[in-house]
């Protein structure tokens, strides 16, 4: 909330903020304010009003826009604010680690995820009645708990919370928890044909289907030595 030069102080703590961190898929956010003291978000892409409308979203209340701050904004007004006292090489570092990090989160497991979630309803294999099946308390885990804390640990410059208690146990749950309950909802048969729709064309999840060539298991051998010593990975 800080002010910053250039950057006025603000009451509103989101008002800096240029990734939704909260869904089971993140987008980048744009900002509408009223005057009836009112705001909110749209995610980008969605069209955004002009200043004097009045929007038909939920939240307007028949309220007339006062200003929009695009996601491009609210980042340029938070990263004013980051270089009262660091480099712009650092602020920069940290968005790219930071969008690197929900772009992977989003790209390798949300949205096929998701999509495979929604196959598995318009099918019937589950019902639409929410948490009445394994597998959607196991979604709910990966976006809800490891998902979030590894989307918030990035945006906070925390790397246990973005990989160990994040990232890592997003992965660990998807192959050991997710899978597995697929192949109990809808079928080997089924969870197979989804898996390759939704899974294989995704580079990321290429070690699954192919497993690991000696090439790749010497590389990551390699790596670990060259930091750790040689020997390091038995």
């Amino acid at each position: 909330m800080s002010a910053a030069p250039g950057t006025s102080k603000t009451h509103d703590v989101g008002e800096r903020i240029s990734w939704n961190l909260r869904s089971p898929i993140s987008n980048k956010i744009n900002l509408v304010r009223l005057d009836n003291g009112r705001s909110y978000d749209l995610p980008e892409g969605q069209p955004l009003p002009k200043v004097g409308d009045k929007p038909k979203h939920a939240k307007a209340k028949g309220g007339k826009v006062v200003e929009v701050l695009t996601w491009e904004t609210r980042r340029e007004n938070m990263e004013g604010v980051c270089y009262a006292c660091h480099t712009s090489e650092y602020v920069s570092g940290h968005y790219k680690q930071f969008d690197d990090l929900v772009n992977l989160y989003n790209e390798k497991f949300a949205k096929p995820i998701a999509a495979i979630m929604a196959d598995l309803k318009k099918s019937g294999k589950i019902t639409p009645s929410p948490f009445d099946e394994q597998i959607e308390w196991t979604w709910w885990e990966i976006w809800h708990h490891e998902g979030r804390r590894a989307r918030h640990g990035a945006s906070m410059s925390g790397p246990d919370y973005t990989w160990w208690h994040g990232m890592y146990e997003v992965a660990k749950h998807t192959y050991f928890k997710f899978i597995p309950d697929l192949k109990k909802a809808a079928g080997e048969q089924e969870a197979a044909r989804l898996l390759e729709k939704h899974f294989k064309p995704i580079d990321g999840h290429d070690w699954f289907f192919s497993g690991m060539s000696k090439d790749a298991i010497e590389k990551v051998r390699q790596g670990y030595e060259d930091r750790y010593g040689k020997g390091a990975l038995k």
